[in-house]
């Protein structure tokens, strides 16, 4: 075994895992079924782990799957405005790439910041997305032009496709509680100001007991 991709249906779920050696960590289940594992990440603490385990080597797996970053929740029907920073974007790529309804009757939209172009990941592919389904919309932006002046895109942080009405264009409407769902991944300083921006305009957080149309995970490797 070089690498274990944990899926299930819910892209966006997390399970607990335990190496041989006592580490513990939350895992994403973000993986895809024909996912070559030479696609996984070797970085952080326990991934390099479990690229590393032999036949007969023992981990440990959580009992229960949990999480409510997914779309099981979201109205088929709704908008979906995924917003993302950096490494955020993994889990809306696996949702994506999984048989979501590009052919539904809504519209989404992937808002993806980064600090230079080249980090921007799986940028290729989204803009194939864009270009099959006229429903898709892909929006990249980075902030450090000084470190890329080579780019010919849109500049600085990712909240502004919705200070500036791009999103709401894209939409074809103001934003709509009723009727559309966001979902935030990345910088803490994102969420927040996300956050704000949204409840400022009657969205809410979605939550198990009370649920809403902000769905929120805290991605952040720092």
């Amino acid at each position: 075994i070089r690498a274990i991709i944990f899926t299930t249906r819910s892209r966006g779920s997390s399970c607990g895992v335990r190496s041989s050696d006592g580490l513990i960590a939350s895992c994403s289940t973000a993986g895809l079924e024909d996912q070559d594992p030479r696609d996984a990440l070797r970085t952080g603490a326990l991934t390099p782990r479990l690229f590393a385990v032999e036949p007969g080597d023992r981990i440990w797996i959580g009992k229960k799957i949990v999480g409510m970053f997914t779309l099981d929740d979201v109205p088929a029907t709704n908008d979906v405005i995924f917003v993302a920073t950096g490494t955020g974007l993994a889990p809306y790529l696996s949702m994506l790439r999984s048989a979501y309804r590009f052919d539904a009757e809504r519209t989404t939209v992937v808002c993806h910041a980064s600090r230079v172009s080249w980090d921007l990941g799986y940028r290729t592919e989204l803009e194939g997305m864009a270009a099959r389904f006229p429903n898709f919309h892909y929006l990249p932006i980075i902030d450090e032009t000084g470190r890329d002046s080579g780019w010919q895109g849109r500049t600085g942080f990712v909240n502004a496709f919705f200070d500036d009405g791009t999103i709401t264009e894209i939409l074809g409407h103001d934003l709509d509680t009723k009727h559309t769902s966001i979902f935030l991944c990345g910088n803490p300083l994102m969420i927040e100001s996300m956050e704000t921006f949204l409840t400022d305009r009657d969205f809410t957080v979605h939550s198990r007991k009370v649920p809403g149309n902000i769905i929120v995970e805290k991605y952040w490797a720092g």
